[in-house]
């Protein structure tokens, strides 16, 4: 794949993503155990560089040549410990939860061998960064039809703006602002989704009052929101925003409110035209699936 963005455009995205390093390690997960599930979760992602990064890491602290190469298969192997079988599953879970909307006896599995803390550490790890590929989902949205993200790709641009319904004014000035550009992402071949965590009336009270001309997801239970490291509590009420490209490689990511990011209307607007202005050449048609 060619070069596409230099991280000198967007530096925020690189500290964002140490940020989350610097948390996990604080986490009190063990060294030896992290770099086992972010080798899993780069597996996972399909993100060859970060593949070979960590594989590299982890023979560097002494992981046996066996051990790294059936990490992919854990559940066959007999080299893992329980507390690395339940860290593997916790992390497949969340990393897939599209797919198996992390089920409850992966979370008390994972719970008899890590705190609360040590479990979100985990979960951090999984988050898809900048440069990966938007994990798959299905979800329904507030009018009932079955919304599954991949069918977008090789289609159009994304931006998935992940929410809770609640009173928080980043959250209604954000969709709000985001209604009055919706014509000009659509003439940009963006379609944008707000993936809202909350009580499911209330959300489809939001999509009827015409706010917002946009389709409205419901993710109920969060586990979506878990899945991209967006807010999932009303003590952490702002909005974030994931912004894709056709080809499903997130290339920007944003906190709306937060006065260290601009993720305002106008500013992921311009993200979508920068990643068209990279290929101003192809037409949709022209766009590989």
């Amino acid at each position: 794949m060619a070069h596409r963005i230099d991280e000198k455009v967007a530096p925020g995205a690189l500290q964002a993503m140490l940020g989350l390093e610097e948390y996990v390690r604080s986490s009190g997960l063990e060294p030896s155990l992290l770099e086992l599930v972010r080798l899993r979760a780069s597996q996972m992602n399909g993100c060859a560089y970060c593949v070979d990064m960590h594989t590299k890491d982890a023979r560097a602290q002494g992981k046996t040549e066996q051990r790294l190469y059936t990490v992919a298969v854990w559940q066959e192997a007999p080299f893992f410990t329980d507390r690395e079988r339940a860290a593997l599953a916790w992390t497949e879970a969340v990393t897939y939860v599209g797919y198996t909307h992390v089920p409850d006896e992966v979370y008390q599995k994972a719970r008899q061998h890590f705190s609360e803390k040590e479990c979100k550490g985990i979960q951090v790890m999984a988050v898809p960064p900048v440069g990966e590929i938007v994990p798959d989902f299905v979800l329904f949205s507030t009018e009932g039809a079955r919304v599954r993200i991949s069918d977008y790709r090789g289609k159009r641009n994304v931006v998935l703006i992940f929410c809770r319904v609640g009173r928080s004014e980043s959250v209604r000035n954000l969709l709000r602002d985001l209604s009055k550009w919706y014509r000009e992402f659509v003439s940009e071949d963006a379609e944008l989704f707000a993936v809202i965590q909350g009580e499911r009336h209330k959300a489809g009270d939001l999509n009827r009052s015409g706010l917002l001309p946009y389709p409205v997801l419901m993710d109920t239970e969060g586990h979506v929101h878990d899945r991209f490291g967006a807010p999932v509590s009303a003590q952490d009420p702002l909005p974030m925003v994931c912004v894709a490209d056709r080809y499903g490689e997130i290339r920007h990511v944003c906190r709306a409110g937060d006065p260290k990011t601009s993720c305002g209307a106008q500013e992921i607007l311009d993200w979508v035209r920068f990643i068209n202005l990279e290929c101003p050449e192809c037409g949709v048609s022209d766009w590989p699936a």
